[in-house]
This record gives structure tokens, sequence and C-alpha cells, in this order.
């Protein structure tokens, strides 16, 4: 009788959007979306811990694509007097104003992302950690500690204010905003070993035996299918686990991330945990895009550069590594951060080309890295 209400999907990707927004912003926002819900036209969104109370509605109407086309259709039905259209037309022009607004950090407010993340994460080794058991005790003792794991997955997920919807054993599904996507999976990959560690340690268990847990990140447009995005997370996880990779050591205990683009493509990503400078890159490009320190083209630009090099023969591996760092240095020299405001940090800069051997991964990474930053449509090149 008092079942827990999954979060819509569209309030999951627009809460880095409202998040960003003023207490006052809010507040108006709140006011304008409240009458939809007794009109039927939204829903009122509970649970999670009231994570969501700073706009607790399904969200899907902030979106200006999906506002219009609700207005469009009770229009028809209703007519341009009624009080359905009264309270759209009210919501509307309310976005539409805090839209050229500044925002709680001084930036133009926008309209909210429309991407979001699914997670989908597996204990790894877990099979062979369970047949290692050497008796009905110890048994019960892993399963304890699975158990502690999945009671943990729901607090930890709702932290990065996103929604589990499912947590048992080593299995765990749930929808994250883009914005803490990253953190929210490393912080499950070290809880899960945090939880195994001490069965690991009793049990005298050398590292490459020792459980892990592998993530994979679905992330796609609020229009997509829920079921298309389902699948592109199970795309994911299966590429954490590495199973297509024939280096046992390179298997399991990983990230990976597959980013589909509206406007065509993925975008692929993997590392292992243990491979702290990927980790630590994917988080400073990410913050670099977040702080407008990166202007969006550098990744098409890298793009275009290897593509270019790629027709280029050279004698040898070394004058071809120069010749990339040649190109690239150029490159950056003639990039803008975001806005013009000036050259790119040095330190990012020296990141680049230090990740410059792989023009092509790199690319990809700082393309993903520009969605997991987004908190606007803007800010992923799409127009409210």
């Amino acid at each position: 009788g008092n079942a827990e209400q999954f979060t819509a999907w569209p309030r999951i990707a627009a809460d880095p959007w409202i998040e960003s927004l003023t207490s006052d912003q809010q507040q108006r926002l709140r006011a304008a979306y409240e009458p939809l819900v007794d009109q039927g036209l939204s829903t009122r969104v509970r649970g999670n811990d009231d994570a969501y109370n700073d706009l607790p509605f399904d969200g899907h109407l902030l979106y200006p694509f999906r506002l219009e086309n609700v207005i469009r259709e009770v229009r028809e039905r209703r007519g341009n007097e009624s009080a359905e259209t009264e309270a759209l037309a009210a919501l509307q022009k309310c976005l539409q104003q805090i839209a050229k607004e500044p925002n709680a950090a001084g930036r133009p407010a926008g309209a909210p992302t429309p991407y979001a993340a699914i997670l989908k994460a597996d204990g790894d080794r877990m099979g062979k950690l369970l047949g290692l058991a050497e008796s009905v005790d110890r048994s019960r003792e892993i399963s304890r500690a699975l158990h502690g794991f999945a009671s943990s997955v729901r607090d930890i997920v709702c932290r990065h204010r996103g929604h589990a919807i499912y947590a048992g054993g080593d299995d765990v599904l749930a929808l994250v905003p883009l914005a803490s996507a990253r953190k929210c999976a490393g912080n499950l990959a070290d809880e899960f070993a945090r939880a195994l560690g001490g069965i690991a340690n009793q049990m005298q268990l050398p590292d490459d035996e020792r459980p892990t847990l592998s993530v994979g990140i679905g992330i796609g447009h609020v229009i997509e299918p829920l079921g298309a995005l389902r699948a592109r997370a199970d795309r994911a996880e299966h590429h954490a686990k590495g199973d297509a990779i024939r280096t046992r050591s390179n298997r399991r205990n990983a990230l990976a991330i597959r980013l589909g683009i509206r406007s065509g493509g993925e975008i692929v990503w993997r590392a292992q945990w243990t491979d702290e400078d990927a980790h630590r890159a994917l988080d400073q490009f990410t913050e670099a895009y977040r702080t407008g320190k990166l202007p969006t083209r550098v990744a098409y630009d890298l793009r275009a550069v290897d593509r270019r090099l790629a027709k280029v023969h050279v004698g040898d591996d070394e004058t071809a590594r120069g010749m990339r760092a040649a190109e690239v240095e150029r490159m950056l020299d003639r990039a803008r951060q975001k806005g013009g405001s000036g050259s790119i940090p040095g330190e990012l800069q020296k990141l680049i080309l230090k990740r410059s051997e792989n023009l092509e991964e790199l690319a990809d990474t700082l393309i993903l890295a520009r969605w997991l930053a987004s908190r606007t449509a803007a800010d992923v090149g799409e127009t409210a």
C-alpha cells in the first residue's frame, strides 16, 4: 500500500540544471509547475528519501520540445481559454524567463540538459569466490558481506542525486544524472571492495582473485525508449567486464561508458579502476568543461588532426609522434577558452599533449567529458 515510486527519467536528467538554479528561480518554477499536477498534466515525485523536494515533479515539461508538444495537443483538445492551456502557458513563460537569467553560478540558466545515465554494475569473480568457500559458515559470511553492500547502494546512489532501481547482492541498476554518474560509479566500486575486502583477506586471496565491481554506464537522450537505454547500459557493463579482451589482467574491475549522441553515433570509453591516470584525466577534462576552460571545438579539432595525419606516412614511430605532438600543440595555441576569454590553461594543454598518442581515443574522451559536465542543453550543442 506504500510502494516506493521510481523517479521519472526526465526528472533525473534535469536534476543538475535544477540544482544550478537560485533558490528564487526554484521557487518560481515550483509555483508554476504545481498547477499542472492538479490538471492531470504532470505527476508528483515521491520517495528516494525526498531527494527531489526542490522540484518534486516528473520534469518532462521542463524541456521546451516536450512542453510545446503538450501545449499544442491541449489547445487542439481543450481550446485556448482552458485552465490547462493557461497553466501550461504560465509554465512556459516562467521557463523562458529563467532561461535568460543567470543561475546560482552567475552563468546563463538556459534549459536543462536532455541527457542522463543508466548505471548497471555486477561483481567480478563472485562464482569463484563462493566456490572457494571451505565451509557453510564462510558461505554465510560472503552472503552477509554482499547483503551489506546491497544495503548501502540506495544511499550511495541517492547521495549522487540518482535513484537505485535494484540492488541485490552484487547486482545494481540505477538512474543517475550526468553530473554525478562517474563519481557514483567510483563510490560503488570502492564500497564493494570494502564490503568484500575482509572476506578476501581472511581467505588470503591474491590480487587477481579478489572480488571487484565492474560498472557500465549507458548515456542517452530523454526521448529515447528506456528499453534502448537499458540495452546500452547492458553493453557498457559487458564492455567493463572485458569479455572480449584477450589479456586476462585487463579484464573486469573496470568502468565502461557508452554515450549515445542523438545526432549520431556512440562514444565508448573504458578504464580499469586501477588506471588512475585515465580516470583522473576524464575528471579533469570534465571539470575544465564545467568551468569553461575548454572550448567544445577542441575534441573535433583533434579528430581533424587525426584524420589529416592518417594520410601521412613517415619513416618511424618517433617521427610520427613528433608530427602528431606538433600539430596538437599548434591547434591548442590557436584555441581559446569557452567564450573566447583567453588561452587554454597551461596545465590542461600539458594534459592533452600527454595523452595525444592516440588522438581518436583522446577526442572521444573529451567529447564524453563535455557530456558529463553538461547542465544545460546548450552545453551539448542542443537548442532550447
